[in-house]
């Protein structure tokens, strides 16, 4: 009866794709609060050309988008990497599989060898 896989660095493979998750969201709000910025940005410079006064709002708008933007990048650079490390253990898991599948043949075979010989060989073992 084969044996079931079980990889045993799977829970640190669950945190390292939920830690990705998280910078996922992470990214998603840093774009989303980008784009609000740059909308308000484009709302102001609408503005101005009927209200002068508001030239010192949009440049601290335009301080904003740029704080945002380095935000973003700095969540998208976590997000590769949390990703980058989840894969890497995706990997060995793979690796530690197929290694198992391959055991488990192996293990299959000889029990068909040793189902396949004759009675009086199965307890006889040969030594070279």
């Amino acid at each position: 009866m084969a044996r079931a896989f079980r990889f045993s660095l799977q829970p640190l493979l669950d945190r390292k794709a939920g830690i990705e998750n998280e910078h996922r969201r992470e990214v998603a709000a840093a774009r989303h609060a980008l784009d609000e910025a740059r909308a308000a940005l484009e709302r102001l410079m609408a503005a101005v050309a009927t209200q002068p006064y508001l030239d010192a709002a949009i440049a601290a708008q335009i301080r904003r988008i740029a704080e945002l933007q380095g935000d973003l990048e700095r969540k998208r650079h976590d997000l590769v990497a949390a990703a980058r490390e989840r894969k890497v253990i995706e990997k060995l898991r793979e690796r530690r599989r197929r290694a198992f599948d391959a055991e488990e043949a192996r293990r299959e075979e000889l029990e068909l060898d040793e189902s396949n010989r004759p009675p009086d060989c199965r307890t006889q073992r040969t030594t070279a």
